[in-house]
């Protein structure tokens, strides 16, 4: 990671910068990028790691207001689709000497030649704080093969699962797994393992997961009115149960939740904003 320390240490023109009353600020920079590839993937992907791997990863959310996540990740996403470097800072409200720092850009990784999206920062989830120096060579990173349209986490291509290991997973676990390879080719597929197992689901609880992932397979293909009707059949199905059942599927259902309204929103603000291109 020693080189890609130089990332965080780059100077940042702002293109947007935004400050809370509370105690916590952010900023969201931007810097040209130096390499000549073209962000192309599916929103759906972009703010499902963006989401994922930014936000909930490094506990955003505890510092800052929704309107601010969504600050963050609707600005990170347009400077990626403009070739540019992205950098969030968010300011006392981490442990820690300095600012978080979280970079994104586009590269080719020199293992094999394909393009990726590197993710940086500086916060150390060990020691659940910013860190410098040495220390920095651990902090919390993770990279992202740009394939077509697609984003994909690097362990999805690294360590693929076997046909034999595909077979042994449940519906909705193969499905999950289809809609985040790097193959277009097995996504239909995905879709229709899951409306087959809705046909018998084996319990409410499966019922309400396996809508919960049809609504993302709705997502990918830009179809909100699909995904909002598999949301809004999880929370009939979750209102039906009992406390100690929905208990265990809150977690999952607000997330969901959280792609459904991030994604509708990012729509509407491209279609509010013609210079930024649409790619879901």
């Amino acid at each position: 990671m020693g080189r890609l320390l130089l990332i965080t240490l780059v100077l940042f023109s702002a293109t947007a910068l935004y400050s809370e009353t509370q105690a916590a600020e952010y900023r969201v920079l931007s810097q040209a990028n130096d390499t000549d590839i073209a962000y192309q993937a599916n929103d759906f992907y972009s703010i499902y790691y963006l989401y994922f791997n930014l936000i909930q990863a490094l506990n955003v959310e505890r510092h800052l207001p929704e309107a601010a996540v969504r600050e963050i990740i609707f600005d990170t996403l347009d400077n990626l689709k403009r070739q540019r470097f992205s950098q969030l800072q968010i300011r006392d409200a981490y442990a820690g000497p300095e600012p978080l720092r979280v970079t994104l850009r586009t590269d080719v990784i020199a293992d094999d030649n394909k393009p990726i999206l590197w993710l940086i920062s500086n916060y150390s989830l060990k020691e659940q704080a910013v860190v410098t120096g040495k220390a920095a060579r651990h902090a919390y990173g993770t990279y992202f093969y740009l394939a077509g349209d697609k984003l994909v986490k690097y362990q999805r291509l690294k360590e693929p699962k076997t046909a034999e290991q595909l077979a042994a997973l449940s519906a909705n676990a193969r499905a999950d797994y289809y809609l985040l390879d790097e193959s277009a080719d097995n996504d239909q597929a995905g879709k229709q393992l899951l409306l087959n197992a809705l046909d018998k689901p084996a319990s409410q609880g499966e019922e309400v997961i396996l809508n919960l992932t049809l609504s993302q397979y709705h997502l990918l293909d830009g179809n909100l009115k699909g995904a909002n009707a598999r949301l809004d059949r999880a929370r009939d199905i979750l209102r039906a149960m009992s406390r100690s059942e929905r208990r265990k599927l809150r977690v999952l259902f607000h997330h969901a939740k959280q792609l459904v309204a991030l994604y509708s929103e990012y729509r509407t603000r491209q279609a509010q904003s013609p210079d930024t291109s649409a790619t879901g």
